[in-house]
């Protein structure tokens, strides 16, 4: 009977907003130890080629080649969007000169109050980080994942904690998120 008010207040009005954004600078050893706090989240690392001339950060190590892009970056970004599919929140991590390393997917399964609280060594920046994005960002597969961080020796080592907690809607949250990229999924199979 009702199914017309539904039409009719739901279809006009599901349209897109302009993301929310900003930006923060960061040391590679605070991202580190923040993220294991985050919890589970998506993870999709660039299949762009590894910058040789950009400078390492001493003191840490990546137990994966998957995660040395995390240990390069020098910015996040903080963008989100609401569309018809509902509100969605992701962390692009950059290096030195702008460029997407990695984004950061906030699922169901994320510590939304470690999310909101950026490390306390990043302070918030004005406009974009370096040059700017010279080109579109193309992930690799995306990584449901949870991190680990310990100390080694002198060093620090981001690693992959074993295997990430996920919700039934967290999965399906996830795919939807890889699904709207052309993306595989590593680390869980697609529901039908």
């Amino acid at each position: 009977m009702y199914d017309w008010l539904d039409t009719f207040l739901c279809t006009p009005r599901a349209r897109f907003v302009e993301p929310s954004e900003r930006s923060v600078q960061i040391t590679a050893s605070a991202l580190a130890q923040w993220l294991p706090l985050l919890g589970s989240v998506l993870y999709v690392p660039s299949r762009a080629e590894v910058d040789a001339s950009a400078r390492w950060p001493g003191g840490l190590l990546s137990e994966s080649p998957l995660l040395m892009p995390l240990l390069r970056a020098r910015y996040l970004r903080v963008l989100g969007i609401v569309s018809v599919d509902g509100p969605r929140e992701w962390i692009e991590c950059l290096d030195a000169r702008g460029e997407i390393l990695a984004q950061l997917h906030l699922l169901p399964d994320t510590d939304y109050l470690v999310w909101d609280s950026l490390p306390d060594e990043s302070r918030i920046i004005a406009g974009r980080p370096g040059h700017g994005r010279s080109r579109m960002f193309r992930g690799a597969a995306a990584h449901l994942m949870r991190f680990r961080c310990q100390p080694l020796a002198n060093m620090l080592c981001l690693g992959e904690a074993s295997s990430p907690r996920i919700s039934p809607l967290g999965r399906v949250v996830a795919q939807a998120i890889a699904g709207s990229q052309p993306l595989l999924m590593q680390g869980m199979p697609m529901l039908p």
